[in-house]
């Protein structure tokens, strides 16, 4: 019978010290009476604070127990596939650069070849093809090898690692001799033997990843809020509204050719902005993706804060909806509580101000369909008015279905709301009658983005690449972009930009104002050459901007953005 490794027994011991390392201990009593405590809070530079120095103890923890558990996991697989193999011992002072990243290491005996298993490198120019660096050279002369082999702590193409790797798919080392842990085993154990590793240490990293439960959550500081603002303008343009075609709301659809007016309105004419702008539904919107951002991945809580942000603002952009109907002789239902007032008030000022108004989703759909020829738009067939009224009807239940009684732990029911709610936005925002003063009264954010703005952000977003300048003099200049590092956040809204900021490759930093722009600029990038000689070329991968116009992307639109 085959003899089976014991990999979970194994990978349970490193979780259970890892669980114990997570776990909250009492101080020591002697580090009390020394007041050590007053000690650490002194420290000048303390960023972060405590919570975020045990996070960084406990994940070097983990990852430490980790490499260890697998350390005694190969040496006893080793043994048992019986090869001739001894442990290596560094001296990390003799080269911290070279060294720093081993983690262990073994002699081969059968192949005389040193084996380095290490932690992934910060630079992909670490290692030339025409041999080892000095102190790994002085390593297998002590140890006897005459061969060294790199085995990386990734499961596979250790080899992207190095530029000039080449394309042999029969070599696993692409020309080097570095590999990954898949090829490892597959060599000395077999690939069964890596299917079984795998196995366990997939489920093992998703045990540590869900046991140790610390997520980073990004507060939303001005300039923070202006990039996130740009991540949800991001997610309002490339939701899947489309999947509203094959939907039915008590039995109404919507027609394609009907979907596409209302996207335009909606996408091309740019109502969506007044998600974004000064309105309470906005920052609701705001809040309820950010909590969604920093709490997706929380476990054992209740979710439904989540749920309630984005119910909130539909609710607060259906009443801000109505209410652009004021004063036009057209009644609602009263607030419950008024009982000194009939079951339906005048929607007006006064009552508006007063809080008369029922401003329940119920109340609000059942004005929408009393009044639907004037809310929505002419140009929209009578079905498709039906569609978004019912629409309402079945979101007022979901709001209804969820805050009753229950909490939510699921995210896919959250994932449900906040799929429900983009699409309310989508129909509102795409099928009522909006007229430019209308999306001011929304909070239409009034800021006029120029073409300098747009390539000041673009250009301070992509500090650190080449970018391609024409100057008008019929030679290129390539330059290296900078931060600007003189921004300024005005009234939480938008970032004051100084000028473009560019470094030449061997040079000066120059810099660009909106009087002295070159002729046109191209974002760029270094082509490496796939040679043992590592050279590389700089290529121009798109246009940003030419005589004065900005014709590049925004900066939400190429990918999410940090903040």
């Amino acid at each position: 019978m085959e003899k089976k490794f014991n990999y979970s027994s194994l990978f349970e011991q490193a979780l259970n010290r890892i669980k114990s390392l997570r776990a909250p201990r009492a101080d020591r009593l002697e580090v009390k009476d020394l007041q050590w405590n007053i000690v650490q809070e002194q420290a000048l530079f303390n960023f972060g604070g405590e919570d975020f120095e045990k996070s960084v103890t406990v994940y070097k923890g983990a990852n430490d127990i980790s490499v260890s558990c697998l350390h005694f996991i190969i040496s006893q697989l080793l043994k048992m596939y019986e090869y001739s193999t001894e442990d290596i011992s560094i001296d990390f002072s003799k080269n911290e650069k070279v060294l720093g990243k081993v983690r262990f290491a073994f002699k081969d005996n059968r192949s005389r070849t040193l084996i380095l298993f290490k932690d992934i490198e910060d630079s992909s120019l670490w290692k030339k093809k025409d041999g080892e660096p000095d102190a790994i050279r002085e390593l297998m002369k002590q140890n006897s090898c005459e061969k060294c082999k790199y085995i990386y702590l990734m499961f596979d193409y250790a080899y992207l690692q190095l530029v000039g790797h080449n394309e042999d798919e029969s070599d696993p080392g692409r020309g080097y001799n570095i590999y990954s842990i898949k090829w490892f085993f597959e060599e000395y154990f077999g690939q069964e033997e890596y299917e079984r590793f795998n196995t366990a240490v997939t489920t093992y990293i998703s045990e540590v990843n869900s046991y140790i439960g610390y997520v980073t959550i990004k507060t939303l500081i001005p300039s923070s809020l202006i990039n996130f603002r740009k991540n949800v303008e991001r997610e309002l343009v490339n939701y899947g509204y489309d999947k509203l075609l094959s939907m039915k709301y008590n039995g109404f659809e919507l027609w394609d050719g009907e979907y596409k007016k209302i996207r335009k309105q909606f996408l091309d004419d740019k109502t969506l902005l007044t998600m974004l702008g000064s309105r309470d539904f906005a920052e609701s919107l705001i809040t309820a993706e950010w909590l969604y951002d920093s709490m997706k991945k929380a476990k054992a809580i209740d979710l439904t804060i989540i749920g309630m942000g984005y119910f909130k603002a539909v609710e607060q952009l259906l009443f801000d909806l109505i209410c652009l109907h004021k004063n036009q002789g057209l009644t609602i239902r009263k607030d419950y509580s008024r009982k000194d007032l009939p079951s339906e008030v005048q929607l007006d000022d006064q009552n508006i101000a007063d809080k008369a108004i029922d401003a329940t989703l119920g109340s609000m759909a059942m004005f929408v369909k009393i009044n639907a020829p004037t809310i929505f738009r002419n140009d929209l067939v009578w079905k498709t008015k039906k569609f978004v009224r019912e629409a309402i009807f079945k979101y007022a239940d979901l709001r209804n279905g969820y805050f009753h009684k229950d909490n939510i732990h699921q995210l896919e029911r959250i994932e449900e709301i906040r799929d429900a709610s983009f699409y309310m936005f989508f129909l509102l925002l795409g099928a009522c009658d909006l007229s430019e003063d209308n999306l001011i009264d929304l909070g239409l954010p009034q800021i006029v983005q120029s073409d300098y703005y747009r390539l000041c952000e673009y250009v301070d977003y992509h500090s650190g690449m080449l970018f391609i300048l024409d100057l008008g003099y019929g030679e290129d200049q390539y330059g290296i972009a900078c931060a600007d590092m003189f921004t300024k956040v005005v009234d939480n809204k938008y970032v004051q930009y100084s000028g473009l900021y560019f470094k030449e490759i061997q040079g000066r930093t120059f810099r660009f104002t909106e009087g002295n722009l070159p002729q046109k600029i191209y974002l760029g990038k270094f082509e490496f050459k796939r040679t043992e000689l590592i050279s590389a070329v700089p290529v121009k991968v798109k246009k940003i901007f030419e005589n004065g116009k900005y014709v590049g992307p925004s900066i939400a639109e190429e990918s999410e953005i940090g903040y």
